[in-house]
């Protein structure tokens, strides 16, 4: 539940979750703002745009059978691609298949593609108004990353999908081992069903993974992979040297809150060469 309603995961442009669920008003509303998500700041960020609605005939009257509040969707239908033409002359009304052989007319492979799009929430059911959220797919993965913008709050990835992992498809059904489940999910999913699709920020993936983000995003990782490669290096220095002052013969220890600012053995002496270490018999002097 969502302020009180009933919580929809699909909510963008369908009819169902919009005009016929909703009502002609907020479902329409609703509609025109997922709309100008990806025909206004969507556009400028990648020089094209569309907006995908699976329009079942079936709907017409399909309040004949699930009621719907007597509501047939045509009104909020009139109204959407209403708006739509006014809003958006240049936009144009074509099939999912006209639309997918213009795709790989534009993109044979997926070697250049970039698409990136930023969403508010429109302060309707589920779509939160204070959250904004961040999608980049390329190649190699999808990256989401949800914000609350009032509260000028960081950004937590909820949806990172690598396509270089391996991957398989589901077995096919038998017998009392019926399944449908195609979900593709590996890193993290922003469905939040397994134990480890848990909110993360970036500096919190893995080195490998920054790593691929910041190859095609680099202002997103400005320096996080540099930090924690110095932090990875330090735990090494740790591991490797019983003692980090082991090479000049004095058994005092230097511990994790040294190590992890340090880049190599050099720096790590340099942390302490000048101050006495609690229970080591050696005075700094001796730390050279």
């Amino acid at each position: 539940m969502v302020n009180g309603e009933l919580w929809r995961s699909r909510q963008g442009v369908g009819p169902i979750e919009m005009v016929l669920d909703m009502g002609t008003e907020r479902g329409t509303k609703s509609m025109l703002a997922t709309t100008a998500s990806h025909f206004d700041d969507g556009f400028a960020r990648n020089g094209f745009a569309w907006v995908t609605c699976g329009w079942e005939m079936g709907l017409v009257e399909a309040r004949k059978i699930y009621g719907y509040g007597g509501r047939n969707g045509m009104e909020g239908l009139h109204v959407w691609l209403t708006e739509t033409r006014k809003r958006w002359p240049d936009a144009k009304l074509i099939t999912q298949g006209e639309f997918g052989l213009l795709w790989r007319t534009h993109f044979q492979n997926n070697d250049k593609l970039d698409y990136q799009f930023v969403h508010r929430g429109a302060g309707i059911r589920a779509s939160q108004e204070n959250l904004e959220i961040r999608w980049f797919m390329n190649k190699d993965f999808r990256l989401a990353m949800l914000r609350d913008w009032k509260e000028d709050s960081s950004e937590k990835v909820i949806d990172f999908t690598r396509y270089d992992l391996p991957a398989t498809e589901p077995a096919d059904p038998t017998p009392g081992q019926e399944s449908r489940n195609w979900s593709f999910m590996n890193r993290i999913n922003q469905k939040g069903k397994r134990p480890q699709d848990v909110p993360v920020s970036l500096s919190e993936l893995t080195i490998e993974d920054q790593a691929l983000i910041r190859k095609h995003y680099p202002k997103l990782l400005p320096t996080v992979i540099k930090q924690r490669a110095n932090a990875n290096l330090a735990t090494t220095l740790l591991a490797t040297l019983s003692s980090p002052c082991q090479l000049l013969s004095c058994p005092c220890p230097l511990d994790a809150s040294h190590a992890l600012h340090t880049t190599s053995i050099r720096l790590c002496y340099s942390l302490f060469r000048d101050q006495p270490r609690s229970g080591c018999g050696h005075r700094s002097e001796n730390h050279t």
